[in-house]
C-alpha cells in the first residue's frame, strides 16, 4: 500500500525523523571471559544460583533456599514445584528478528532479580489475577549446535541461523520458575494444554543491520549510522518504501538485530510465541 519510492537517503532521513529513534550506544557484546567461551562446546554465560536436575520437579535444598528467599514467609518443599522454560535465544524470530547477545545476558540477570519477576498468561500486565508463579534463577549457556527445529523454524531460516551459530554459538536463556504445586495451571502443563512461552519486558528501539554490521566488524544501526545503506524487514518500513521495486528489495536486510533490551518484566505461557522452541525445557 505504497503510494511512492524516494530516493534511499531521503526515505531514510524520512524514516529517522518519523520514528524519533532514541538509541543508545551499543555496547561490547561480550567480556574477554566470553568471548573465550566460543572455544567451548557447551559454556554458562550467566551462572545459575542452582543447578537444575529435572526439568518439572519438587525443588531441592539449595533452590528451596533461594525461593524462600523471594518470598514473606518459607515453603516447604511440597508446596511449590520448579518448572524451568527456554525463554529465549540468540536465532531467527517468526518476525525476522534476532536478540542480541547484550539483552540476552539483561534478561538473564534481570528476571530473577529482587522477589523474581512473575510467570503469568498471555503478557496481561494489567492484572495479577493472570500470575501464576514467579522467576528465582536463570542460565544463560552456549552451545555449538541447537535443535532442529528452531534452525529451520521458516524456509529460509537455515542459512542465517547456521551463520549465526557459527559466528556466537546457540545462545539459549532458561529460567526457573516456580509454581504452586496444586493449581490448576501446573496440572494444565502436566497435562500437555500449556508448553509454550514468550518474554516481556521493556526496550530500546535500537535495531542493528547484520550485513553492514558483519563487514564493518562492530555494531552499525539502522537508522542511526549514515554508513548502511539497508531497509530492516519491519512491516511499517513499507510506508516509506516501495517493496515491488527491484532496486528497493536489493537494499532490504535478511532479519535484524534487537538491542536495548532494559527491564525484565514477565514471562508468559501463550499458545505460540514469536520466538520457534520458547517453550518448556525437555
Amino acid at each position: 500500500m505504497n503510494v511512492a519510492t524516494c530516493s534511499h537517503i531521503a526515505c531514510k532521513n524520512s524514516s529517522r525523523t518519523h520514528l524519533a529513534l532514541n538509541l543508545d550506544k551499543f555496547k561490547q557484546h561480550l567480556s574477554d571471559s566470553i568471548a573465550e567461551a566460543l572455544n567451548a562446546t557447551s559454556d554458562l554465560l550467566v551462572v545459575p544460583q542452582v543447578e537444575i536436575q529435572q526439568n518439572i520437579s519438587a525443588p531441592n535444598d539449595e533452590q528451596l533456599q533461594v525461593i524462600n528467599s523471594k518470598l514473606p514467609r518459607p515453603v516447604e518443599p511440597g508446596e511449590l514445584t520448579v518448572v524451568t522454560w527456554v525463554a529465549s535465544h540468540n536465532l531467527l524470530s517468526h518476525s525476522m528478528e534476532v536478540w542480541d547477545l547484550d539483552s540476552l545476558q539483561a534478561m538473564a540477570k534481570g528476571f530473577p532479580q529482587g522477589l523474581g519477576c512473575p510467570l503469568q498468561r498471555d503478557h496481561d500486565w494489567y492484572t495479577v489475577e493472570m500470575n501464576e508463579g514467579f522467576i528465582f534463577d536463570s542460565r544463560l549457556t552456549r552451545s555449538s549446535a541447537a535443535p532442529d527445529e528452531i534452525v529451520n523454524a521458516e524456509p529460509g531460516f537455515s542459512e542465517h541461523n547456521l551463520k549465526i551459530i557459527g559466528r556466537d554459538g546457540y545462545v539459549s536463556l532458561e529460567l526457573d520458575t516456580a509454581i504452586p504445586t496444586e493449581s490448576p495451571f501446573l496440572k494444565a502443563i502436566m497435562h500437555g494444554k500449556i508448553s509454550q512461552c514468550s518474554t516481556g519486558g521493556m526496550r530500546t528501539d535500537a535495531l542493528y543491520c547484520p550485513l553492514c554490521s558483519e563487514s564493518q566488524g562492530k555494531p552499525v544501526d539502522f537508522f542511526k549510522d549514515d554508513s548502511c545503506p539497508h531497509i530492516p524487514p519491519l512491516p511499517y518500513m513499507s510506508w516509506w518504501y516501495d517493496f515491488d521495486d527491484p532496486e528497493i528489495r536489493k537494499l532490504l536486510a535478511p532479519y535484524y538485530i534487537r538491542g536495548g533490551f532494559t527491564t525484565a518484566i514477565e514471562l508468559s505461557a501463550v499458545v505460540k510465541g514469536d520466538l520457534p522452541g520458547a517453550q518448556l525445557k525437555r
